[in-house]
């Protein structure tokens, strides 16, 4: 299997689990690739906030940076 064809089945998968992850691809270090999703927030059982505070575009409104990684 080639690493674009896994880049594929990675984006595949993620637009089928939910088609609102918004999915970047960049060249990574020793010809690999890096896949980022934007930062979804969840709730203390692991549901996804309801919209339109799912996916924040400025940081975590409710956290700090340490909280966000904590997290």
């Amino acid at each position: 299997m080639t690493l674009g064809e896994v880049a594929e089945a990675l984006r595949t998968r993620i637009q089928a689990a939910d088609p609102d992850f918004e999915i970047g691809l960049f060249a990574g270090p020793s010809d690999g690739f890096v896949l980022l999703t934007r930062m979804e927030r969840i709730t203390d059982d692991g549901a996804p906030f309801p919209a339109p505070n799912r996916f924040t575009v400025r940081g975590n409104p409710s956290a700090g940076f340490w909280d966000a990684i904590r997290g």
